[in-house]
């Protein structure tokens, strides 16, 4: 499953850092959107949609054809999966169990694969030069797209909203 576990090692009181942890949690999910719905990954942008897929998403009327992983707006929201409470300081955010397939396909991208149809003779399907129609198609596989996990600015955010909580002394030997 492709899911972030936030489990964050404070000195301070159980109740503030279920809290804490859970303000990180919000705070990645929002990072997460924000960057699909702009067409990037956790290392800037994604790998571009190739001509065809954008005629066929614009065909089917999705919301943004152009934006890599954008059809209906599904793969920029993360479920929570746990939050952290006061007796388990552990926040769980992940990909909705409905596309953890095509999540993890589009993470780690596929080697090529032929397309046969399932209940039918024949293959439909639109491209730049319009409807095709075919027995079977070679797919040449998806491009790996990492759009999934934690940003180095996310993880810049999450030290520094972790840095008002912190309570641990520096030790000195100094004698007074």
């Amino acid at each position: 499953m492709l899911s972030l576990k936030i489990d964050i090692d404070i000195k301070v009181p159980k109740v503030k850092a279920a809290d804490l942890i859970n303000e990180i949690a919000d705070e990645v999910k929002k990072d997460h959107s924000r960057r699909i719905d702009k067409g990037e990954g956790i290392n800037g942008t994604l790998k571009s949609l190739k001509a065809s897929t954008i005629a066929k998403k614009q065909s089917d009327g999705m919301l943004k054809p152009s934006t890599p992983l954008y059809a209906t707006g599904k793969m920029s929201k993360l479920k929570d999966y746990k939050r952290a409470t006061d007796k388990d300081l552990t926040a769980i955010v992940g990909v909705r169990e409905s596309r953890q397939d095509i999540a993890t396909y589009h993470q780690e991208g596929t080697s090529g694969y032929k397309i046969t149809p399932k209940n039918a003779t024949h293959l439909s399907f639109v491209t730049e030069n319009g409807v095709q129609i075919r027995k079977s198609v070679n797919h040449p596989g998806v491009p790996k797209r990492e759009w999934f996990g934690l940003t180095k600015e996310m993880e810049s955010k999450a030290d520094k909203m972790t840095e008002k909580f912190s309570l641990i002394k520096k030790i000195s030997n100094d004698v007074i």
